[in-house]
């Protein structure tokens, strides 16, 4: 199983956005609870493992979740 850890190695990625899906996009983060780029990774991370790129994550105690909540 893929186990999505903190302490795991970050790369930062620039993208292009239409200005009203990122205004949209920080308003959900902010909803939820999360920086921008946290709604990016979750997002992202469950359209990669619904597809089966990744694994689906190991969830452990310590760890926070990657479940959207709305």
């Amino acid at each position: 199983m893929y186990s999505m850890k903190t302490t795991q190695k970050r790369i930062s990625l620039s993208i292009s956005l239409p200005l009203e899906l990122r205004d949209a996009a920080r308003q959900a983060a902010f909803d939820d609870n999360r920086s921008l780029s946290g709604l990016i990774a979750a997002l992202l991370l469950d359209y990669v493992q619904r597809e089966q790129y990744l694994p689906p994550v190991r969830k452990s105690a310590d760890q926070s979740s990657v479940t959207l909540h709305r």
